[in-house]
């Protein structure tokens, strides 16, 4: 079966006069040309409990929650972002959380969120370190643009952590049963997609396992 991906979009206002916009960064193109090279794929609206109807007349199979305004600063956005997480849950659709959508999926699931060592996570690059070997290394530099992580005691309990930080933040997790993977880190922001950004997302979008 062929993806057709929609993925959720932050609000916005335009720069010089007061129009309210949804947006996705111009950063996507060129990541969903090079990692779902093969997709169709497209921009959710924030329309809350409608956007069920919406996406399921688009025939969408496969979910992005891309990053944005901390959760609970657009409850129209968290309404809709829930709505879709249980739609992809009921029909086993897999999701891809990015920063702000990794933390959604970890609330959706009973978890909790906490502040973070701003100067290690806003605007700069760490290491994080994998659990398992992922294209012959354990350890990777990634980005890092959240002032927000989880903490292991944050986690919710369906998920399982793939990567942490040096302060033991979890930076991935995944939940095979329902195909979901989330990451911390920005791989739509890097000039060129890391090879295993690419392991790890296609992994999980084509139902496999991390273990």
């Amino acid at each position: 079966m062929s993806l057709k991906i929609g993925l959720t979009m932050r609000s916005c206002d335009a720069v010089e006069y007061v129009e309210p916009r949804h947006g996705l960064a111009l950063d996507w193109i060129p990541f969903m040309k090079n990692v779902f090279s093969e997709a169709v794929w497209t921009g959710i609206p924030n329309l809350g409990k409608d956007a069920v109807r919406h996406i399921r007349g688009l025939g969408i199979n496969a979910l992005i929650l891309t990053g944005g305004e901390d959760f609970g600063k657009n409850p129209a956005r968290d309404e809709l972002e829930f709505e879709l997480i249980k739609f992809c849950l009921d029909n086993s659709h897999p999701i891809l959380g990015i920063c702000r959508g990794m933390q959604v999926l970890n609330f959706y699931f009973g978890g909790r969120i906490s502040s973070v060592a701003r100067e290690k996570h806003v605007a700069t690059n760490h290491k994080i370190f994998l659990k398992r070997e992922i294209c012959g290394v354990t350890k990777i530099e990634v980005n890092s643009f959240h002032a927000n992580g989880i903490s292991r005691c944050d986690l919710a309990s369906d998920l399982i952590p793939i990567a942490v930080d040096e302060d033991e933040n979890i930076e991935a997790f995944y939940q095979a049963e329902n195909k979901i993977l989330g990451l911390m880190w920005h791989p739509e922001r890097t000039s060129k997609s890391n090879r295993i950004d690419y392991e790890l997302i296609h992994l999980f979008f084509g139902g496999g396992n991390y273990e």
